[in-house]
């Protein structure tokens, strides 16, 4: 769809707002297959890129508790409480920025945090290696309105992106993920602007704790020596400490406000 990027700026028109909408539609039955700038496949380095594997075969066995922003997917209320704790934890920064400024959502998947952007106004870029990811993003997206445009980018490389172009990014639950987290907080802090925020999260250790397992203060002990999670083809974690995370984004150029436990 090489009109894609166009056509996501007409959303204030209603029908054009209904076309994008059909459209993600169709893309999600197979009818159509739509293309997003920089309209070629981003390239994802072992072992990140197995997650973009695991995400992929998750939506295609089990689509409705991967659209978790259905209404009826059994992950709609846990996804929405996550967003309810960002949005708690951040208002006081979300206030700071300009009204209607350029934010990027990184790794922004479906639309998640997305749609709080749109909500508050703010012209909004979302990105995503997955191009089945954003073929939802732009159903839903659609029906909130707004100015938004999508692009189909890794989080390691940005190189669609102008040096200073946001004013903010969040990138939620996705450094974690990346092959080499350094290499995505770097593009990060090259689009942003200078005072720009970035507002992000990264798994702990304390992540790897299967739910509703029991664990003991040896299991808790020996979880929290843990750096990462490896399963080939599927799954891909590096896991920080309030430490790493803080030394990751300095070195990177960021003064670091807070950091806080979710």
């Amino acid at each position: 769809c090489d009109e894609f990027t166009a056509l996501s700026e007409l959303v204030s028109d209603s029908n054009s707002m209904d076309f994008l909408s059909d459209l993600a539609l169709a893309a999600q039955a197979g009818d159509v297959e739509l293309s997003f700038p920089p309209h070629k496949m981003p390239t994802v380095s072992e072992p990140g890129s197995w997650n973009l594997d695991g995400d992929k075969r998750f939506s295609m066995e089990h689509p409705l508790s991967w659209n978790y922003l259905d209404p009826e997917s059994p992950n709609y209320e846990f996804k929405q409480l996550q967003r309810r704790i960002y949005v708690d934890r951040f208002e006081r920064w979300m206030k700071q920025l300009p009204t209607g400024s350029p934010v990027l959502d990184l790794g922004g998947g479906i639309g998640r945090f997305s749609e709080e952007w749109l909500e508050r106004g703010h012209r909004l870029t979302l990105c995503d290696a997955n191009e089945k990811a954003l073929a939802l993003a732009l159903g839903h997206l659609s029906l909130r309105g707004g100015r938004f445009d999508i692009w189909h980018l890794s989080a390691e490389d940005l190189h669609a992106f102008e040096n200073e172009q946001f004013w903010a990014v969040s990138a939620l639950e996705v450094f974690c993920y990346l092959s080499n987290p350094a290499v995505g907080i770097g593009e990060a802090a090259r689009v942003l602007k200078p005072g720009g925020l970035l507002f992000a999260s990264v798994e702990s250790s304390i992540g790897s704790l299967e739910p509703g397992v029991d664990c003991t203060p040896e299991m808790a002990s020996e979880v929290l020596k843990t750096t990462q999670k490896r399963i080939e083809g599927d799954l891909w974690v590096q896991y920080f400490t309030e430490e790493s995370f803080r030394n990751a984004l300095e070195t990177a150029g960021f003064s670091v406000e807070t950091i806080f436990g979710t």
